[in-house]
């Protein structure tokens, strides 16, 4: 048993995996040199503003859009052929379509009302809870009847 370890000695121990340095949101890892910056605040700040979220809702509903008029003409070709494999193809297709157009107008839907509640509660600061929570009732009561209008 010696013998064989003389002649086959242990191979050394990896080395350590590097460890992430999540201190200031930063995501540089800390054996390395020259790793990557750590995330400033500034740009979490400015993501989270009510302007970045508007127009992250307008390029969203744009695409939304894109997507929808791309998609619905051919959609309705329902008619893929004669034989019955060709027409199920046809409707399989047109309702994954309908599906995806629905999926996308929800999505437009989802982030305008995320940038519009926050673009309400924005000036309002987390020592008042309950100034936020009667806004954000204020807000979603308008949004409902504005939408059954």
């Amino acid at each position: 048993d010696a013998l064989h370890l003389i002649h086959h000695p242990p191979s050394p121990a990896p080395p350590p995996p590097p460890v992430a340095d999540f201190a200031n949101l930063g995501l540089a890892l800390t054996p390395h040199a020259g790793a990557a910056p750590p995330v400033s605040l500034e740009c979490i700040e400015s993501a989270s503003s009510p302007s970045f979220r508007l127009m992250y809702a307008i390029a969203v509903t744009c695409l939304s859009a894109l997507l929808i008029l791309l998609l619905e003409p051919a959609a309705m070709l329902e008619k893929f052929g004669t034989t019955g494999c060709r027409r199920r193809v046809g409707v399989q297709f047109s309702s994954f379509v309908q599906l995806l157009s629905k999926a996308a107008a929800t999505t437009s839907m989802i982030v305008w009302n995320d940038a519009l509640a926050y673009s309400v509660t924005a000036g309002i600061g987390e020592e008042q809870p309950e100034v936020k929570q009667r806004t954000l009732l204020l807000y979603s009561l308008t949004m409902t009847f504005a939408g059954s209008a």
